[in-house]
């Protein structure tokens, strides 16, 4: 009966529309160029944090690739809103999320064994807290950066980091941090959402670190796919498009707008109208 049971690799991305999509376009080159050994299964959590555009978009896949198959959570009774305060990071409410759907994802991997073989499973970075899971299950598991290199040496660097000091890297000001195959940054420009110990993010993503080398790989950009020749051909232009944290005050959206102006390169720039001040600042305050 095993012999019958086809493989398949199973996708795990987090409720944002940017990583979703990336998760599954990442399916469907798996699918292109190994239809024949392999199917996929992307598993989606049900929440707030999620815009309702992204539905359509995979209906469309669903309907049109008929190896990408998708199965849905249903929602969580406590599900957390994503609510910023000062106490109550974003992050680390999602990450928070992620481990109360924990036994979602054991009952569903356990329902896909029973009519296939999953060969690995795929994971988000913030999906982390499914690595235990997947574990206990034996299954091999990959973790998915759709960014470069850079976010994965920092994440690499942060157990060196924390060892070698007792303080959060808002209170090293000035110090200069070293990260292997990274010019040299000051503590305080390390990413906002680690300067504080205690905001809830900050021992998230150091467990997040120490499990990367316990993974089996981790699939991302490479140079290579980024080197000029790939991404500039005749006629092409330079896009701008940030994530949906990307929101500038208007001082800034003009700051980049004169960055652009005097590089001299065509452009195309997806901006979003500046929020009010006090967002902004309520912003700040949870170190986004």
């Amino acid at each position: 009966m095993e012999k019958n049971m086809k493989d398949t690799t199973v996708l795990y991305p987090p409720p944002f529309v940017s990583h979703i999509v990336s998760m599954i376009e990442f399916g469907k080159l798996i699918v292109l160029h190994h239809s024949h050994h392999f199917s996929i299964t992307i598993i989606l959590t049900t929440s707030s944090f999620e815009a309702p555009a992204i539905n359509s978009y995979i209906d469309h896949i669903s309907q049109t690739i008929l190896s990408i198959n998708f199965h849905r959570f249903p929602p969580l009774s406590n599900s957390p809103s994503l609510k910023p305060s000062p106490t109550h990071h974003p992050m680390a409410i999602l990450f928070k999320f992620i481990c109360l759907n924990n036994p979602n994802l054991l009952n569903t991997l356990q329902t896909i064994s029973h009519n296939s073989s999953i060969v690995v499973i795929v994971i988000d970075f913030f999906r982390h807290g499914a690595f235990n899971v997947a574990t206990n299950l034996n299954i091999s598991l990959y973790y998915f950066s759709p960014s470069g290199t850079t976010a994965i040496a920092i994440l690499f660097q942060i157990p060196t980091l924390h060892n070698q000091t007792n303080k959060s890297f808002k209170d090293l000001g000035n110090t200069v941090i070293y990260i292997s195959g990274l010019p040299t940054v000051l503590a305080s420009q390390m990413p906002m959402s680690l300067h504080n110990w205690n905001n809830g993010v900050y021992n998230e993503v150091l467990e997040m670190a120490i499990h990367l080398p316990k993974s089996r790989g981790i699939i991302m950009n490479t140079f290579k796919a980024l080197e000029a020749r790939a991404i500039k051909p005749s006629r092409s232009v330079v896009l701008l498009s940030f994530d949906s944290e990307g929101k500038f005050s208007m001082k800034q959206i003009q700051e980049i707008a004169l960055g652009l102006d005097r590089s001299s390169q065509r452009f195309l720039w997806v901006v979003k109208s500046p929020p009010p001040i006090e967002a902004l600042e309520a912003r700040d305050s949870c170190g986004l």
